[in-house]
């Protein structure tokens, strides 16, 4: 009888460290999942600060055409095939749609000036977010478990099988896995 109780004590440890190790995988899953969606966030964020200053230049363009169509000489080219007893009223109705729209192109600027600080700052607090999220998948595990993990993770995404794994080198996020392995594609 105090065999059986041994053998059972031991398979009751057995079983808790393969949960405890299962639950420590499931947290590298989380924390990957995590990464991936941060730097996808942090691609997204990119792309929109990108369009923002694409506008702003587009809008700049426009307030510089407007600063040479403003000046009185090129006012009396634009109106010089209009005919008229009253020049000098259409010369200050030019001016006066003109400067409307140069107040609403610089209202645009502000608008995108202000969306793209914000932009910069979501980007800056997403690259600390990553970064934070790498120190901690890097500090809780040893190398080849950082490769089983992102292994595991493959597996879950794409349709993979992993038959064994063997210890890796791990260099700025690239996993070279050896040939032994035996990671195959299904």
């Amino acid at each position: 009888m105090l065999t059986t109780v041994d053998r059972l004590s031991k398979q009751v440890t057995n079983l808790n460290e393969k949960l405890s190790a299962m639950e420590e995988d499931q947290r590298s899953l989380g924390n990957l999942e995590r990464l991936s969606r941060a730097q996808q966030r942090s691609e997204d964020l990119r792309a929109q600060l990108r369009d923002v200053q694409s506008k702003q230049l587009d809008y700049q363009a426009r307030t510089d055409q407007i600063d040479l169509d403003l000046r009185p000489e090129n006012i009396d080219l634009s109106i010089s095939g209009i005919g008229t007893t009253r020049p000098e009223e259409v010369r200050n109705q030019r001016r006066f749609l003109l400067q409307n729209e140069k107040k609403r192109v610089q209202a645009q600027l502000d608008l995108l000036d202000k969306s793209r600080i914000r932009l910069e700052s979501a980007i800056e607090t997403s690259e600390l977010e990553i970064q934070k999220l790498r120190e901690r998948i890097e500090g809780s595990n040893d190398p080849v478990k950082v490769a089983k993990v992102l292994l595991l993770c493959l597996c879950s995404r794409s349709r993979f099988r992993m038959t064994g794994i063997e210890k890796t080198a791990i260099e700025n996020w690239d996993v070279y896995v050896k040939t032994r392995c035996g990671i195959a594609a299904i």
